[in-house]
C-alpha cells in the first residue's frame, strides 16, 4: 500500500471496491469520461450497510440531503458524445482523493483502503463540490476521526470486510440486528 505505489485493487475493502465500480457505472451512464470525486461519494452514500452513513448521522448531518446535493452536482458535469464517449477514466481529482485515502489508511496502520478512508480524503480535499457539501453539513476531517474512534475503537482494517467487526455500527443502524436512532432500542427489539 502507499501513495507512491501503484494501487492494488486487492487492497481495497469490498465496500470500497463496490463504490468505485458503481462510480464507474455512473460515469458511463452519464456519458462523462472522467470518474470524478463526487461519483464515488454518491456511491458511498448508497451503501446502507456501510460505515459512511452512520458516521454522517453521528455528526448530525443528513445523508439524504448530502446525497441529493451530490446528485445535483453530478448532473452539472458536461456529457461527452461522439469519439471518446464511453471511455471512462479517473479524473486527476478522483485519483488525488484515492491517493489521499491510501495515505489515511497508512496513517491509521490499516492494511486495506476502506470507505472511511475515502470519506476522510473527500472531507480533506479542500476543492470541488463534495468537499463544499460536507463543509456546509458540518462534516470535517477531524470530526470524522472523532466518530470513527467511537465506531472502530482500536480496531484496524485488516481484511476486505471490516464493517462486520464494527460493533458500534450495529447500535446505529436500523434493522433486525441494529437499533433505532441514537442507539435506542425500538419496540420489538430483543437484546442480542
Amino acid at each position: 500500500m502507499g501513495g507512491a505505489k501503484k494501487m492494488d485493487p486487492n487492497k481495497l475493502t469490498l465496500k470500497a471496491q463496490e463504490a468505485l465500480q458503481e462510480a464507474k457505472s455512473i460515469a458511463e451512464k452519464k456519458a462523462s469520461p472522467a470518474n470524478r470525486g463526487g461519483a464515488p461519494f454518491v456511491c458511498l452514500l448508497a451503501q446502507k450497510d456501510g460505515v459512511v452513513i452512520p458516521i454522517l448521522q453521528k455528526l448530525g448531518a443528513n445523508p439524504d440531503l448530502i446525497h441529493s446535493q451530490l446528485e445535483n452536482e453530478l448532473n452539472r458535469i458536461p456529457q461527452v458524445t461522439g469519439r471518446g464517449a464511453g471511455q471512462v477514466y479517473l479524473s486527476s481529482r478522483a485519483n488525488e482523493i484515492l491517493n489521499m485515502a491510501w495515505k489515511e489508511a497508512e496513517a491509521l496502520t490499516d492494511e486495506y483502503l476502506s470507505t472511511e478512508h475515502l470519506l476522510i480524503a473527500i472531507a480533506d480535499e479542500k476543492q470541488g463540490g463534495s468537499y463544499q457539501i460536507l463543509q456546509r453539513s458540518g462534516v470535517t476531517k477531524d470530526a470524522i476521526f472523532r466518530v470513527l474512534q467511537e465506531i472502530r475503537g482500536s480496531q484496524r482494517v485488516t481484511d476486505q470486510n471490516p464493517e462486520d467487526k464494527y460493533q458500534a455500527l450495529k447500535t446505529l443502524q436500523p434493522g433486525p440486528y441494529g437499533r433505532g436512532e441514537k442507539g435506542k432500542a425500538r419496540p420489538g427489539d430483543r437484546e442480542r
